[in-house]
């Protein structure tokens, strides 16, 4: 028995879980993206920009 199966009931997913983190992060990247490129950091808001768009990519590609 795995550590996976014993804090999550048997109806979650492995993927579901790749969702929802992937998810998560991907929108606090775009988030901090957004909250820099408002400040005038652009250069810093375009890194965390394309982190965000990969994590959310990432998790797509992980869950199919």
């Amino acid at each position: 028995m795995s550590i996976f199966t014993r804090v999550f009931p048997d109806w979650v997913e492995t993927r579901h879980v790749i969702i929802v983190v992937h998810t998560a992060v991907g929108f606090g990247f775009l988030g901090l993206a957004t909250a820099l490129y408002l400040r005038g950091q652009t250069a810093a808001a375009a890194i965390r920009a394309v982190f965000g768009v990969f994590a959310l990519a990432l998790g797509v590609y992980l869950a199919r």
